[in-house]
């Protein structure tokens, strides 16, 4: 888990640079970002708990699998009521929401890049 959160701030931190390069077209496009990197970071951090649930339930594997299936489900819900407002609240921003999305899911591609998967085997 302690993974998961290391990307999570990972979204963070690169959702903040992009909606500050963003803000040099103008505020609005700055602040459509941030609701693209929302839209990444909050469906990530509700997958997180929903795991952190499932870690409890090792000996029940009918119900471990049930509760990652409805975390994911949960996830791509989130991920598409997300997409919905950001879009209803800025139609003309469409680039600057998705170009934070993108680089806000970038971090699952470092993050799994920076894995030590030597502690993964242990």
């Amino acid at each position: 888990m302690q993974q998961a959160s290391k990307i999570i701030a990972m979204q963070c931190l690169i959702g903040m640079v992009v909606a500050a390069a963003w803000l040099a077209k103008s505020q609005t496009a700055a602040l459509a970002a941030l609701c693209g990197v929302g839209t990444a970071v909050l469906p990530a951090a509700y997958m997180r708990w929903r795991l952190l649930q499932a870690l409890s339930l090792v000996d029940e594997p009918k119900r471990l699998v049930g509760t990652v299936y409805r975390g994911e489900f949960g996830k791509f819900a989130l991920t598409f009521v997300l997409f919905a407002l950001c879009m209803a609240r800025f139609p003309t921003e469409f680039m600057a929401v998705m170009s934070a999305f993108v680089a806000c899911l970038m971090a699952y591609i470092v993050g799994g890049l920076l894995v030590d998967h030597e502690s993964l085997d242990g």
